[in-house]
């Protein structure tokens, strides 16, 4: 999606290469999706019987079987062990997939 965003952009104004856009599409967007995955992973090793397979960016985490209060609780403990950020309940329940929580805690 990033390069061929920068394809279209490209195509329809040749200095847009030299622009900030280009800059961050080459050495910003990678490191957030970096990120991402990594978050993906700390939050899919929370669940104890589901494969860390199993959760992508999409994932609607309230619809999985083992979701419920305890595994809020335990979701809130490592985001504050492991990305020193403090969620609360109120977030929890305006996140829909993995990436809402996700893009919820980097505003913090």
């Amino acid at each position: 999606m990033q390069t061929y965003t920068y394809c279209i952009l490209a195509a329809i104004s040749p200095a847009i290469r030299n622009t900030s856009f280009v800059y961050y599409i080459r050495h910003i967007a990678p490191i957030i999706n970096m990120e991402l995955q990594k978050f993906i992973s700390d939050f899919a090793a929370c669940f104890n019987s589901t494969p860390v397979e199993s959760f992508a960016a999409d994932t609607q985490f309230k619809k999985n079987e083992e979701w419920g209060s305890m595994m809020a609780l335990i979701v809130i403990a490592m985001v504050d062990s492991d990305y020193n950020k403090t969620i609360g309940a109120e977030d929890i329940k305006q996140a829909n997939t993995v990436q809402d929580l996700f893009e919820t805690i980097k505003k913090k």
